[in-house]
């Protein structure tokens, strides 16, 4: 179909949680909520229809409520990647790829399998790539 959202180019977002933020409960859950509405609103907005990969980097585990704070960010991004699939589903088509830092290769090859030409129906899919956990420094 002409102008589906499958055709659509590929666009990557990428938040990354950083483990030096002061703030992380404020920056890595409001901020990264913020970002990925503001990023969506801008693709959907300039090409009409977009596909986008939401790839949220959780750094290594530390033992303290950072951790916590991490998975809320994760449940919040994805609870958004969601919802706006289903309300968006004939402009945006969104998936989520989890990861830890370091692991750019298996995000890399993530990103190459959505921007497929194969991957165009694959949407509000969660790639979770931290086996569970990142490790701990």
């Amino acid at each position: 179909m002409a102008g589906d959202v499958r055709d659509a180019e590929l666009q990557v977002v990428e938040l990354r949680l950083d483990p030096a933020d002061p703030d992380p409960a404020r920056t890595w859950v409001g901020g990264s909520v913020c970002e990925l509405v503001e990023r969506c609103q801008g693709a959907v907005s300039s090409a009409g229809r977009a596909r986008l990969a939401v790839v949220v980097v959780v750094p290594e585990r530390d033992g303290t409520r950072r951790d916590a704070i991490a998975l809320g960010a994760v449940a919040a991004v994805r609870g958004l990647v969601h919802a706006l699939t289903l309300e968006l589903h004939d402009r945006l088509a969104m998936n989520l790829v989890l990861a830890c830092a370091g692991d750019e290769r298996a995000v890399e090859d993530t990103v190459a399998f959505l921007a497929g030409r194969h991957a165009g129906w694959i949407r509000g899919a969660t790639f979770d790539l931290m086996e569970g956990a990142c490790p701990s420094s």
